[in-house]
């Protein structure tokens, strides 16, 4: 099964401003939540649904933000159990975030579980991203 949306959402105030600091959080709407820590794990770490999650957010910038401070965060975690991505391109005064996670399906070893975690982790706090833009003063 396979799903295609477009929204097109007008948020008022959606990026925190501070001093002269614009605070954008790039993925509010797809964040992939935290799983349980575990050190004696001892069943397998089944996963019964892959799944891949594409996102393009594009984020109309408003004037006397200082565009040329934005620089490569893209980001790229490939492991056994799927993969994450991320790019930041800027045209003009659109900034376009994409977004790609990729769960596999599969049965792997119950050591394999803090790897699992931590790319999971991974993937929370690169979700959680915040991009901060100067204002022109």
């Amino acid at each position: 099964p396979q799903i295609t949306e477009e929204l097109d959402i007008d948020i008022k105030k959606y990026a925190l401003i501070n001093n002269d600091k614009l605070f954008l959080v790039l993925n509010a709407f797809n964040v992939k939540e935290n799983i349980t820590e575990t050190r004696t794990r001892t069943k397998p770490v089944y996963l019964n649904r892959g799944f891949i999650d594409e996102d393009n957010i594009t984020y109309n910038l408003p004037e006397g933000i200082l565009t040329n401070q934005i620089s490569n965060n893209d980001k790229n975690i490939k492991n056994q159990f799927g993969e994450y991505v991320t790019k930041l391109t800027l045209e003009g005064n659109k900034l376009n975030y994409y977004r790609k996670l990729v769960i596999n399906e599969g049965t792997f070893s119950p050591n394999a579980y803090s790897e699992f975690h931590k790319f999971i982790t991974e993937v929370n706090t690169a979700d959680r991203y915040k991009l901060i833009l100067s204002l022109k003063k």
